[in-house]
């Protein structure tokens, strides 16, 4: 497994946008000017990219192959000609995380904050709520558990369905492996999940 996270969101800029436009497929490219916001497209494009040449390190793709994604079942995204080759991308206001194996992986990157009331009892069970609420960040500990949820939803190729709470009970025996970081300068928190 390998990941990556990047955070000098300060590049962001219509300039940057248009430069990456020219790297990458033309569905990346639509998909990345179906944003409204510059830096969403700037995420989009710039996901890619960091895919891209981690490929390319990897000696999985050429310099100048484009990559064309499909959609299995459940609308996650496989990289159409290596169909043997898992990836996730995942991006917030705050960095871009890409990761890849040789099995299934799961990857979510979240700004740290506190929700309400309503939305940490609707994500959250009581033993998580108790451990977020006596962190000493409970904002970051918040956003690790979040992200560990999507992330394990995210490997398993689902969406994240009506019992949140219970996610990550009874998990020890399903043969995954959990990787959290908060980087608490930026204020964001990244989770990778991927199959022993």
């Amino acid at each position: 497994m390998i990941w990556q996270v990047f955070d000098n969101m300060e590049q962001c800029s219509a300039e940057e946008v248009q430069r990456l436009l020219k790297c990458v497929s033309s569905q990346r490219a639509e998909k990345a000017m179906s944003y409204k916001r510059l830096q969403h497209q700037y995420a989009c494009l710039k996901a890619y990219d960091i895919l891209h040449k981690m490929l390319e390190e990897q000696g999985v793709i050429a310099k100048a192959e484009p990559l064309y994604f499909d959609l299995s079942l459940h609308g996650k995204p496989y990289i159409s000609r290596y169909p043997d080759v898992y990836f996730n991308i995942s991006h917030c206001n705050y960095a871009i995380a890409v990761a890849i194996d040789s099995r299934p992986i799961g990857l979510d990157v979240e700004r740290c904050y506190m929700p309400n009331d309503d939305f940490l009892r609707y994500t959250m069970n009581d033993n998580e709520i108790k451990q977020i609420l006596t962190a000493e960040h409970p904002n970051q500990a918040f956003a690790l558990l979040w992200t560990a949820k999507e992330a394990y939803v995210k490997m398993k190729g689902e969406s994240i369905h009506q019992d949140i709470p219970r996610l990550l009970q009874n998990i020890d025996n399903q043969n995954v492996i959990f990787t959290s970081r908060v980087n608490a300068e930026k204020q964001y928190a990244c989770s990778i999940v991927s199959q022993q």
